[in-house]
């Protein structure tokens, strides 16, 4: 169970990994696109024959961030689908451990005596509690913050086309982009069973609370009879 325990925990943690180099490549895009707003409010006054050479480099730089955040946006999903089938098993197995670690801490305070060294038997089921959450913890965390980055992106583009002049070739390319990003709604699952986002953490504990309360008042009714 231990080595088992090891390699789901480095499971998640790749995952981690890979969902923070995609939220860093999100976090760029939005930044790009906040550039180019700042470029294209920089440019208005300039001359007509500098207006031209911006507006066509403003056009290009539009349709290369669109086509960054479509691949990033369809990666998103085939990475999602990718690690699903094993967070499908890592999250129950985690609630399942740490029900069995809190609850074998807890029977000394219910039956009333002690384990041998209790302490390091202690010290030992926190370090594993800790390595078994703390990295779907973190893989939680980064999927909310990429769902984050994605929408801001639509707010960045209903800030540019409210705020910015523009040429009409310009101002068509962000609408055609913000309806695109209306219609998008991803989310991180695992086989849109288990939402693997901060919206988990509620069901772990919850699962986690609920059937300690069961097992406490089962061992107490034993303990009573």
């Amino acid at each position: 169970m231990d080595i088992l325990c090891i390699l789901l925990s480095f499971y998640a943690s790749e995952y981690a990994i890979v969902l923070a180099m995609i939220e860093k490549k999100f976090k760029s895009i939005n930044n790009k696109f906040l550039k180019l707003k700042h470029s294209i409010n920089v440019h208005l006054q300039s001359g007509s024959l500098r207006k031209c050479s911006v507006r066509k480099m403003c056009i290009v730089e539009v349709i290369a961030l669109k086509r960054c955040h479509a691949k990033l946006y369809d990666l998103c999903s085939k990475i999602s689908n990718f690690y699903s089938f094993g967070m499908l098993f890592i999250i129950p197995h985690c609630v399942t451990c740490i029900i069995i670690y809190i609850y074998d801490l807890l029977i000394p305070f219910i039956k009333y005596y002690m384990f041998s060294n209790l302490i390091l038997r202690r010290a030992s089921q926190y370090a594993w509690m800790l390595m078994i959450l703390f990295p779907i913890l973190i893989v939680a965390m980064i999927a909310t913050k990429i769902k984050k980055q994605i929408k801001k992106t639509g707010i960045v583009i209903q800030e540019i086309l409210h705020e910015c002049l523009m040429s009409p070739e310009i101002r068509n390319e962000f609408k055609i982009f913000s309806l695109e990003l209306l219609h998008q709604n991803f989310e991180f699952t695992a086989y849109d069973i288990i939402p693997v986002d901060c919206s988990i953490l509620r069901t772990i504990f919850g699962a986690i609370a609920t059937y300690l309360i069961i097992f406490i008042q089962f061992q107490a009714d034993d303990s009573k009879n």
